[in-house]
């Protein structure tokens, strides 16, 4: 249950002491070397002391506050994918493969951008603006284990010339773009040239309007801060969507009962939702570009290729070619049910979550099967004494140590979830099923547990209740192997 897996660090595999070791210590910190992998070791989520990491900890929670207008920003990005999933006048998609896993990526960035920022990102809408996006986290995610070695390897990326990084791989000239953008957003911000009272609550502002430092205040900082933030809410957010629906595509049961909790949960509405997503589209650019379907996500029924499920964290392990070639949840035989097509009344998240506790299911064991991998080195400011009850000895770690448990270990431990690679959403809504709850840590325990869980939450929420609500769709040319991890990219 402990071994030491390199010479500083201890690993400890014992889901039951999980909970303990990420909660006990307030002032747990981080392993500065392992987590410099992206290149921005100044973010929140890079920080290793205390006293760095609780006032900008303390700054970007303020923006991950949920409000209404959070939710209609979901609302919005999620009615507005699922009517590009129809073509003109409610006709019916027959026979077309949808690569949805790059699908999951864009919809996760625009989601993530449209609550975060002033300006978030169309990628749902325009997709042919970032055709490089979705394998930009699987090229980075290869290239990320190399900072670790070699730290200045990222910070020459971003501040290489144009003319140089023009020369780079697409992915890499995709996160350079990125950057920029974020960077401009934060200069238009402070010149207070997106002041408006829509754009008051984006993160830019709150970290600016912050009781940070002035260093820390830095745009080159916060672009860190926000580019992290973004991949984050981008990978994750992607990675449980593909796991999830891939799951549900496969077990014709549990997609029946979805299907049918959704139908009486929709007898609810007392009005039409969420028609935003329909208006939105109401400019002739728009009204042009929803003639036709989402560029490089759609096609015939020749092999549409895709990347893997989760870009910074597996790669799935196929005899099918390259990262870019490893096929995920593509999708045939789109069709609408038959309600009227002349609207999208979305199902809301507080519906959602009140009447479909059989999506809730599902979406748990989603997440649970998504995070396959991912160690969390933390720092201990006081002796730690573990006591493994299976062999019966106790060990005092002392303060200092760097000691790591994972996701995965508490995920897929048979002793906590039997038959634990099953995708078994009942074990979810029986009677010993909220003691569950404490052994599902996708987003970690603790002061140091991501900041983004509701936003995640209700997006997927949202995402998944709306897709099977709205399309009906079945798996093509997709694989187990083709979902299952074989390479950790985060560790």
């Amino acid at each position: 249950n402990i071994v030491r897996i390199n010479p500083w660090e201890l690993h400890i595999r014992d889901p039951n002491f999980f909970d303990h070791f990420y909660t006990a210590d307030s002032k747990l910190g981080k392993d500065p070397w392992y987590y410099n992998f992206p290149g921005i070791p100044r973010s929140t989520f890079a920080t290793s002391p205390t006293r760095l990491h609780r006032p900008r900890r303390a700054a970007i929670s303020r923006a991950f506050a949920t409000s209404p207008s959070t939710s209609k920003q979901i609302e919005d990005c999620v009615g507005r994918l699922i009517k590009r999933l129809r073509i003109k006048e409610g006709a019916l998609l027959e026979r077309k493969a949808v690569r949805f896993s790059n699908v999951f990526w864009m919809l996760a960035s625009d989601v993530v951008t449209s609550c975060m920022m002033p300006r978030g990102t169309t990628y749902t809408t325009f997709p042919e603006r970032a055709p490089h996006y979705p394998l930009m986290f699987k090229y980075l995610a290869k290239v990320a284990l190399w900072s670790r070695h070699f730290p200045r390897l990222f910070s020459m990326l971003s501040t290489a010339p144009h003319c140089l990084a023009n020369m780079a791989a697409q992915p890499v000239q995709e996160a350079l773009r990125i950057q920029d953008d974020i960077k401009d957003q934060i200069k238009l911000i402070s010149e207070s040239q997106l002041n408006s009272k829509d754009n008051a609550t984006s993160l830019p502002h709150h970290l600016l309007d912050s009781k940070l430092s002035t260093t820390d205040k830095c745009t080159s900082r916060l672009v860190e801060e926000i580019t992290m933030i973004i991949g984050a809410g981008t990978e994750a957010v992607g990675a449980a969507l593909s796991i999830t629906v891939y799951h549900l595509l496969t077990h014709p049961t549990a997609l029946t009962t979805i299907k049918a909790e959704l139908l009486e949960a929709a007898q609810h509405l007392q009005r039409p939702v969420s028609r935003s997503a329909l208006e939105h589209h109401g400019s002739s650019e728009d009204a042009e570009s929803d003639m036709t379907l989402l560029p490089g996500l759609a096609g015939s029924e020749s092999h549409i290729l895709t990347g893997n499920h989760s870009a910074s964290m597996a790669s799935t392990n196929t005899s099918k070619g390259s990262v870019e070639d490893t096929q995920v949840c593509q999708l045939k035989n789109l069709q609408y049910p038959r309600r009227d097509s002349a609207q999208i009344d979305l199902l809301p998240h507080s519906l959602l979550r009140s009447q479909c506790t059989y999506l809730a299911a599902c979406i748990k064991e989603g997440l649970r099967l998504s995070k396959e991998s991912n160690r969390m080195p933390r720092i201990s400011s006081v002796p730690i004494t573990y006591h493994n009850s299976a062999e019966q000895t106790t060990h005092v770690i002392p303060a200092g140590t760097v000691v790591s448990m994972s996701l995965r270990d508490v995920h897929l431990h048979p002793s906590v979830f039997p038959a634990p690679h099953t995708f078994k959403p009942e074990r979810w809504l029986g009677k010993d099923s909220s003691a569950l709850e404490n052994y599902l840590v996708p987003f970690g325990k603790g002061t140091r547990s991501c900041p983004g869980r509701a936003l995640a939450m209700e997006e997927i929420f949202v995402t998944v209740g709306n897709l099977f609500y709205h399309v009906d769709m079945e798996l093509w040319d997709t694989s187990e192997e083709d979902m299952t991890a074989a390479h950790d990219f985060f560790s």
